[in-house]
């Protein structure tokens, strides 16, 4: 269909020209901003070049859409797009050019973006991406005033506009394989002098998610683990989970049936008994915590489930006829763990390559704990704070590694190493492409 002069299209893309002008969306079913962004892993420079001719831009849509069409709109293929207008902005006197995918009630608008321009044109990455690295290691917004040329508040914002993204949805990648086996846990910390639980999600070495939560309850959590849920459902609607690592908590447990369903495998961590017992054993009982701790080692080391569950059995038989050497609190432990949590301890039988203890969650915990530590926990508003939150795992996902750790995993992050690909040699401008449509790829 393409008029003289224009080259030719593959049948894969359909490209309408001259059509009538369609009626608008209404404003409530209108996108947020930034999920109406095509963000491509090109410069300024070649995106102004290319842009001014629009049969270059046609061009350069199509080339970018056969080498990365998990960029675009799943309905720019399907579908179709023309070219709608140009808007100049206003800050920054860039020429952005638009189109529009669909038609009739399902066309909706799109911007162009290069890669190195930040989210509501508020500047370049250049201006910002070693701010945001600094920011991986907590150094406080007042102390970059002082280094950098911007103030304080612009460094806020800047960080606060990451956590508008889809954190799972940055992880999609070329092949939009997402992890299946996760582990999940609540971090306790303070809002306003309030406590408040995180609920975070882990899995292929990312942080998948991270929400606030104003109670521990099966509801309140299943709304922060639901957000993890809704993310990969927009990502890629046929990803399913099959294992989730938990600590056994009763609400989380209930928490993520809610949200995941009677399917998945429900394993809980073993070494979160081991802790619990030795935190409380008194040094009078050290003896007695040690054997009672190679019992339940030589039971984790099982080969197959009979196994584990006989040596279980033997564990519980030799604490039986050790009653009066075992301090009540650790016979109590034990018993709760073989009346409420052996059948949990056991799932992870059932599917081997699932995470059994949480020493992967423990980790990216731990930069979050620093991080709530250095800000002395979440002050302001709540929504502010969730963002902060959710910007943290980003850095988390895409900032550099140490050298050294990058030479050992063989990539530059986490997302890379998990995704196996990346679009620019800067990191902020490969977490800009990898956000691109700010993650959410499927719209309702």
């Amino acid at each position: 269909m393409a008029k003289r002069g224009l080259p030719r299209y593959p049948d894969s893309v359909q490209i309408v020209a001259n059509q009538p002008q369609q009626p608008q969306p209404s404003s409530e079913t209108r996108r947020a901003s930034g999920s109406n962004e095509i963000v491509l892993p090109i410069s300024l420079q070649e995106y102004e070049q290319r842009s001014r001719d629009p049969a270059d831009f046609h061009r350069l849509l199509l080339q970018q859409f056969e080498a990365h069409p998990e960029l675009f709109p799943r309905e720019f293929q399907d579908d179709g797009y023309q070219l709608k207008d140009i808007v100049t902005s206003a800050k920054m006197g860039i020429r952005i050019r638009r189109i529009t995918v669909g038609f009739g009630e399902k066309a909706h608008n799109y911007r162009v973006l290069p890669c190195d321009i930040l989210p509501h044109m508020c500047g370049t990455t250049e201006d910002v991406a070693d701010v945001l690295f600094l920011r991986k290691f907590n150094v406080p917004f007042w102390a970059l005033e002082r280094i950098f040329p911007r103030d304080a508040n612009y460094y806020f914002r800047v960080e606060q506009r990451m956590g508008k993204s889809s954190i799972v949805g940055a992880l999609h990648g070329p092949r939009g394989e997402l992890p299946t086996d996760l582990c999940c846990d609540e971090k306790h910390s303070k809002h306003l002098g309030d406590k408040v639980f995180i609920t975070t999600t882990v899995g292929g070495g990312c942080v998948l998610g991270a929400h606030l939560c104003e109670a521990a309850d099966a509801q309140s959590l299943a709304e922060g683990y639901g957000v993890v849920r809704e993310e990969m459902a927009k990502s890629n609607p046929d990803h399913t989970v099959r294992s989730i690592n938990t600590d056994g908590f009763a609400a989380t447990t209930a928490a993520l049936r809610m949200v995941f369903g009677a399917g998945v495998i429900l394993i809980t961590c073993i070494l979160h008994l081991y802790i619990a017992l030795r935190d409380g054993a008194k040094k009078k009982h050290a003896e007695v915590f040690r054997e009672i701790a190679d019992k339940l080692w030589d039971a984790y080391a099982a080969p197959a489930k009979e196994i584990f569950t006989q040596r279980w059995k033997d564990l519980m038989t030799w604490c039986s006829e050790n009653h009066q050497r075992i301090p009540e609190r650790l016979a109590t432990k034990l018993a709760n763990a073989d009346k409420n949590k052996l059948p949990a301890y056991e799932a992870w039988y059932d599917c081997e390559q699932a995470h059994r203890v949480s020493s992967a969650l423990d980790r990216e915990m731990g930069s979050l704990d620093r991080r709530l530590f250095a800000m002395r926990y979440l002050h302001g508003h709540w929504e502010s704070s969730n963002l902060m939150v959710r910007a943290w795992a980003h850095l988390h996902n895409f900032a550099p590694w140490n050298p050294r750790a990058a030479k050992v995993h063989g990539a530059e992050c986490p997302a890379e190493r998990l995704t196996g690909n990346r679009y620019r040699k800067d990191w902020l401008e490969n977490f800009r492409v990898a956000s691109s449509l700010q993650g959410y790829r499927c719209h309702p």
